[in-house]
């Protein structure tokens, strides 16, 4: 049930949107620019309170939210020490393996992020976003700003990776691949499942 305006609109861009994720849950969401896909995503991931209704997460939930702004990066560091974090002195076998996989290999691991391309710095930010190891995660519009390659490898990953993704996303063909349901945001404040699911 619920429901969003953003201040001085004149129509609730959500309005009574009842939506519930399990794990294993595949979501695309689809529709117009406007139609507030990006702000349903930011509902989910806590980062917006719904002015009706109620949202509810599971004590367990561990949200993962790579959005179209991408995390602030010190460039001062080499991209291993990004993905150690602050806790660990080095990135464990797990972490090495995910930057292999997302292409950061070999010398790319000792980089500068000062020195990583436009294209490097995002499919670091989506990185960063994976080692988290969260059990929820929200892509918005990754395929606006990430390479083929890393796309491919980003549907790789969630082949058989376990939990519930929910991505924004015009591309029909990464949406195919990813999601199993979509729902379709209106415009008018109502969301509706188009594949998939009941309304």
């Amino acid at each position: 049930g619920v429901g969003f305006s953003w201040p001085g609109a004149s129509a609730p861009v959500l309005s009574g949107v009842s939506l519930m994720l399990e794990p294993g849950d595949r979501v695309g969401l689809v529709g117009a620019n406007g139609a507030g896909k990006s702000t349903l995503l930011d509902l989910v991931a806590g980062r917006l309170e719904p002015d009706t209704g109620r949202i509810d997460r599971g004590v367990t939930v561990k949200i993962g939210y790579y959005d179209q702004f991408g995390m602030t990066l010190d460039d001062s560091q080499r991209v291993r020490e990004a993905v150690a974090g602050p806790t660990k002195p080095a990135p464990t076998l797990e972490d090495v393996k995910l930057m292999e996989r997302f292409w950061f290999d070999g010398d790319a691991q000792f980089a500068p992020i000062g020195t990583l391309s436009g294209g490097e710095r995002r499919r670091l930010q989506l990185l960063l976003t994976l080692v988290e190891q969260p059990n929820v995660l929200l892509l918005d519009e990754p395929t606006n700003d990430l390479d083929l390659d890393t796309l491919r490898a980003l549907e790789d990953f969630l082949d058989d990776w376990p939990g519930i993704v929910v991505v924004v996303s015009h591309d029909r063909s990464f949406l195919d691949r990813v999601t199993d349901e979509l729902l379709a945001l209106d415009g008018s404040g109502g969301a509706n499942w188009i594949r998939g699911g009941v309304a």
